[in-house]
């Protein structure tokens, strides 16, 4: 019971700090930090999304 009136709680608390009308939303900060990533940042972050897909699909029997 406690854990569902919690979910209630921030359900209801993101619908009302939600941007109104035209407003644009603010991206997190790791996505906003994305912008000014420069080449070799990039290919490092490529290269462990890839990873981190390889593993999940080790984990979940996808990768036979």
């Amino acid at each position: 019971m406690p854990a569902g009136a919690t979910l209630i709680v921030l359900g209801v608390r993101k619908r009302w700090t939600r941007p109104r009308g035209g407003e644009q939303a603010r991206p997190p900060a790791w996505m906003a930090s994305l912008d000014g990533a420069t080449a070799g940042r990039a290919l490092l972050l490529g290269a462990l999304l890839s990873g981190a897909k390889v593993l999940g699909d080790g984990l979940s029997g996808l990768g036979r």
